[in-house]
């Protein structure tokens, strides 16, 4: 009876271990797909904006405006966040 339990409290162990390594992002956060599909655009936005040498820093706002509205969870303000950090460690 005593390797009956220990075998059950085993299995018991293993099996919670196996369910909580599942990765799960939160629903308040971009699910991996979604976040997939909004960098795809972003960087054909940036393709579209660098094949053509002219008003390229208006372009680029316009076309990265385009994108975060159509997937309206990001705004501009959101986006520049990661720029900002960058130009902040370089200092």
């Amino acid at each position: 009876m005593r390797r009956f339990n220990i075998l059950l409290l085993t299995c018991f162990v293993v099996l919670m271990m196996l369910a909580a390594c599942k990765p799960k992002v939160p629903r308040q956060y971009l699910q991996p797909q979604e976040f997939e599909d909004i960098l795809y655009d972003c960087h054909l936005a940036d393709a579209m904006v660098n094949s053509d040498a002219e008003s390229r820093d208006y372009d680029v706002a316009l076309y990265r405006q385009a994108v975060f509205k159509k997937y309206d969870h990001w705004s501009l303000n959101q986006s520049t966040g990661k720029d900002d950090w960058d130009n902040r460690s370089r200092v």
